[in-house]
């Protein structure tokens, strides 16, 4: 038996921000690029789960995913939006929206 993946059932109307108004934010009003950061589910190679942190560099409308490196290996992810808490929103309600989706 298969299971669907969680993102199906991800409620986006927790999110303050859309994933290209996410990527906007990280540029100021003079210009200046501030890296989106975060905590993001993060799978070892023995399948433990863990939030760890990291920049986001660009976001993949095709595939609805977040891309950019982990900053305890500065190797590549892909993440879909429901595994990621940014910096800049409440962890709170990133929380409710995890538990919804279950």
């Amino acid at each position: 038996m298969e299971w669907l993946e969680l993102e199906f059932f991800d409620d986006v109307s927790f999110d303050d921000n859309d994933n290209e108004e996410w990527m906007n934010r990280q540029t100021d009003e003079e210009g200046v690029f501030h890296p989106l950061m975060g905590r993001g589910l993060h799978v070892d190679n023995e399948g433990i789960k863990k939030y760890k942190q990291l920049i986001i560099e660009k976001y993949d409308d095709k595939t609805e995913k977040f891309e950019g490196k982990w900053k305890h290996s500065n190797k590549a992810f892909k993440l879909h939006r429901l595994y990621i808490c940014l910096d800049s929103e409440d962890p709170r309600k990133y929380a409710l929206r995890v538990a919804n989706a279950f």
